[in-house]
C-alpha cells in the first residue's frame, strides 16, 4: 500500500507540520474559501461564484442543480418579512453578530401544544424496528397503504413532520380523525413548500385553519446570511409520523402521489422507547 494512503487512513496530514483533519478540527465542517463563493453566489450570481472558487482554489462543492437552487432563492434579508413573534428591526452595519451569533437553540418560548399530549406512561419497552419499502417488500402492504392504516389506529395523537404534504387522502385521513375520532392531530410543515398544501386543502373544500382539534405550523431550515445583505434559507428535510406516542414511521415517504406510485423508498416502523426521542 502506498505511503500516502497508509496516511490517509491513519489520518495524518498530507503536509509536513500541518495537524491531521479530524471531526474536532475547524476546517472539518467549516470552509472560509466555500462561505466567500457562496457569498458571491448570493450576490453576483453563478459567474462571480465562479470567479471566486478559481480565486481560492476550491474543488467543486456544489453541483449545477445546487446552484441554480441556491440563486434563485436568494433574497435581501433586510427586507424579509419577519417570522411572528420574532425580535424586530435589522442588525445595524457592521454588526459582528451578523456572522458569529449563531445560537444552538430558539430564543422564542416553546410553542403551547392546545391539543394536548399523551402523558408519558414511563418505559415504553425495548426499541424495535421494522422495515417497509416501496415498491413493497412479500406480505407487506405499500407504504401509503401503511400510513392509512396506522393514522386510522391511532386513539390519542397523530403528529406529522413533512417536507412536502400534497397527498388528498392522508389529508382526509387526519381530517377524520381529528374531526370524527376526535384524536388531535398536529401537522408541523415545511415553510417553503406550504403554499401546495393550501391548495390541496382548498381543492377538497378542507379549511385547515378552522378544522377542530388540527393544529398546522411551519418550520424551516438554517440560514446563510451574508455580509451583502443576501440571505438563503434550507427546508425541512426530516418526514416522520409520530401516532400515540408509542409509535413512528421514520423515513424517505413524503405526502405525495409521486412517492406513492413512481419513487422508490423506505420507511422503518419504530415502536419501543426511542418514541420517546421523536416526541421530544
Amino acid at each position: 500500500m502506498a505511503a500516502s494512503q497508509l496516511a490517509a487512513l491513519e489520518g495524518v496530514a498530507s503536509v509536513a507540520g500541518e495537524p491531521p483533519l479530524t471531526e474536532t478540527s475547524p476546517g472539518f465542517l467549516y470552509s472560509e474559501g466555500q462561505r466567500l463563493a457562496v457569498e458571491a453566489l448570493l450576490s453576483g450570481g453563478a459567474e462571480a461564484f465562479e470567479v471566486c472558487v478559481q480565486r481560492e482554489g476550491l474543488p467543486p462543492f456544489l453541483s449545477r442543480a445546487e446552484l441554480q437552487g441556491l440563486a434563485a432563492a436568494a433574497e435581501d434579508w433586510t427586507a424579509a418579512k419577519e417570522e411572528p413573534g420574532s425580535a424586530e428591526g435589522a442588525v445595524a452595519d457592521g454588526d459582528p453578530r451578523s456572522l458569529t451569533y449563531w445560537p444552538g437553540q430558539s430564543e422564542e418560548p416553546v410553542p403551547v401544544l392546545r391539543l394536548g399530549w399523551p402523558e408519558d406512561s414511563g418505559w415504553k419497552g425495548i426499541t424495535r424496528a421494522q422495515l417497509y419499502t416501496q415498491p413493497p417488500g412479500e406480505g407487506h402492504p405499500p407504504l401509503k397503504e401503511l400510513m392509512h392504516q396506522e393514522i386510522q389506529a391511532a386513539s390519542k395523537l397523530v403528529a406529522v413532520v413533512m417536507d412536502i404534504f400534497t397527498d388528498p387522502d392522508l389529508l382526509l385521513d387526519m381530517v377524520d380523525a381529528a374531526t370524527r375520532r376526535w384524536v388531535p392531530v398536529y401537522l408541523l410543515l415545511d415553510r417553503q413548500q406550504l403554499p401546495a398544501f393550501l391548495t390541496l386543502a382548498q381543492q377538497l373544500g378542507v379549511n385547515p385553519w378552522a378544522t377542530e382539534n388540527l393544529d398546522i405550523r411551519v418550520v424551516r431550515g438554517c440560514s446563510f446570511q451574508s455580509r451583502r445583505r443576501r440571505q438563503v434559507t434550507g427546508g425541512v428535510r426530516e418526514k416522520f409520523v409520530l401516532l400515540d406516542g408509542e409509535r413512528v414511521i421514520s423515513g424517505s415517504y413524503s405526502f405525495t402521489w409521486s412517492d406513492a406510485r413512481l419513487h422508490r423508498g423506505l420507511v422503518t416502523l419504530l415502536t419501543g422507547e426511542i418514541a420517546d426521542a421523536f416526541s421530544r
